[in-house]
């Protein structure tokens, strides 16, 4: 409890999709809470640079597939487009 960080982002009311993506490490996940395709809220526990990412996913609006979220071999950085 005490060694573990949560951080939470955006607003999860009205989504319509849940996805989970676990790391190796068992300490480690997070919930991603989409509208669409599109990420609009996530709960990360124990991996703060992706929860970093997540954010910008967030505040982008841009859709993204459900899978690669899933997936923690797809780093979350390559997800995101320019623009």
């Amino acid at each position: 409890q005490y060694d573990m960080k949560l951080q939470i982002a955006g607003l999860w009311a009205g989504c319509d999709q849940q996805v989970v993506r676990k790391s190796a490490a068992l300490d480690r996940f997070m919930v991603f809470h989409l509208t669409g395709n599109r990420v609009r809220a996530v709960e990360s526990c124990g991996s703060v640079q992706d929860f970093m990412a997540a954010r910008k996913l967030i505040a982008r609006g841009q859709t993204v597939d459900a899978s690669a979220l899933a997936n923690s071999e797809t780093e979350l950085k390559t997800l995101m487009t320019v623009g």
